[in-house]
């Protein structure tokens, strides 16, 4: 990441668009590969945070000093109900703590910079048809990247720190 960082030069970063995510292996709790489940944190959740390290001398350059993490709507404690987030109760625990993880580390970002005028949240692109969501997904791409677009350009200090969905919709914790 330092290496990546470097190779910016002196070039300020109006938006950082952290945007790395692998589902891992969806194993019961009692079949869990443990080994599996540190390598999705290690790309989901400490990967991003890395990555803003570097650069964040950049993004405080910056005009507009934006952090974005997409992360999932999976990763809310609060909607992790019987009912499940887009029908998926439970389960995917490598996937959904590792998210939640990030969503932390995003909330603690967005209080220890909050006075240099970093603006960070969490984004939730939805279920998309990508080779991680599958033809499935109700979401074509170019509907999620362009609300996600939409919802950065309307990022301000007053709404950083929070989980958004890619139509704007803020998400429950």
């Amino acid at each position: 990441m330092k290496a990546f960082a470097s190779r910016v030069g002196e070039a300020p970063v109006d938006v950082l668009i952290n945007n790395a995510g692998i589902g891992g292996k969806w194993h019961p709790l009692v079949d869990m590969d443990f080994e599996d489940m540190s390598q999705v944190m290690e790309t989901n959740a400490v990967g991003p945070i890395r990555l803003s390290s570097a650069l964040i001398p950049f993004v405080l350059k910056g005009n507009t000093r934006k952090i974005v993490h997409l992360t999932t709507h999976m990763a809310s404690l609060a909607d992790n109900t019987p009912a499940g987030v887009y029908g998926i109760a439970g389960g995917a625990y490598a996937y959904r703590m590792s998210k939640a993880a990030l969503n932390a580390g995003m909330r603690t970002m967005a209080v220890d910079f909050r006075e240099q005028g970093l603006i960070t949240a969490v984004l939730s692109p939805g279920w998309v048809q990508t080779d991680m969501g599958g033809k499935m997904a109700p979401t074509r791409v170019e509907d999620s990247v362009q609300g996600m677009l939409r919802v950065i350009d309307e990022l301000t200090l007053v709404n950083s720190g929070r989980f958004f969905d890619y139509q704007g919709k803020e998400l429950p914790w």
